[in-house]
């Protein structure tokens, strides 16, 4: 999502008013308003309607990581194209809100002032984009993607339980199960989500006094 979105919002920023950046509007916009689980459900559905009725099969609409697999190169391969469904919806699914929010906060840092002075002083648009503008957005940007780390664990639990992938997040909604419940289970995966979630929230902090100067000055004084 971060890898797809970030580099999205930037071109949308860039090309501000064209027919990219309207087109690349629409579609987050359309995507961040699906339900993850509907779009993965319509994907199981096209994917299997042509491997069914067209004989075309391109990606496995479900069954885990297949298997068995005789070495590590067959499970690695045979694992990527299970799992190439599942991270497509995901990617699909997640990457509009990163788009958006980079997008805006490029298009709000290019009408600060030391950008229209580099502008004056002939610096390449490029150099403008990247080197003065990003930069400057650098710090939230890297907060929200140190946060969204420890919803690793706890995001693929619809996406796990869809697809029927064996992980944390099926093993957690099984354990939930009013007929058997596990709460020894439940009890360690949100102790591992709260454990992760204050340890970025730590890297969080210390990464932005690294990326902004200002706020390494405040701590010296």
């Amino acid at each position: 999502r971060i890898i797809v979105g970030i580099p999205v919002g930037i071109v949308a920023a860039a090309k501000r008013g064209s027919k990219a950046d309207v087109a690349i509007i629409g579609v987050s916009l359309l995507t961040w308003g699906v339900p993850v689980f509907f779009l993965e459900l319509v994907a199981i559905f096209f994917f299997s309607y042509l491997a069914n009725i067209h004989g075309i099969k391109i990606f496995p609409t479900g069954g885990g990581l297949g298997g068995p697999y005789n070495s590590t190169i067959e499970f690695i391969s045979g694992a990527a194209y299970h799992l190439a469904l599942p991270i497509l919806c995901l990617v699909f699914a997640g990457f509009a809100g990163w788009a958006l929010y980079t997008r805006n906060m490029l298009i709000d840092a290019l009408t600060q002032d030391y950008i229209l002075t580099a502008r004056a002083k002939g610096v390449g648009e490029r150099t403008v984009l990247f080197k003065h503008a990003f930069k400057s957005i650098l710090p939230p940007i890297v907060t929200m993607i140190t946060l969204s780390i420890p919803g690793i664990v706890t995001g693929g639990i619809i996406n796990e339980t869809v697809f029927g992938i064996e992980g944390i997040g099926k093993w957690y909604v099984g354990a939930l199960s009013m007929a058997n419940p596990d709460y020894p289970v439940v009890q360690a995966v949100l102790f591992i989500y709260a454990t992760l979630t204050i340890m970025f929230n730590i890297i969080a902090d210390l990464l932005y006094g690294v990326l902004d100067p200002r706020i390494r000055v405040g701590a010296r004084r």
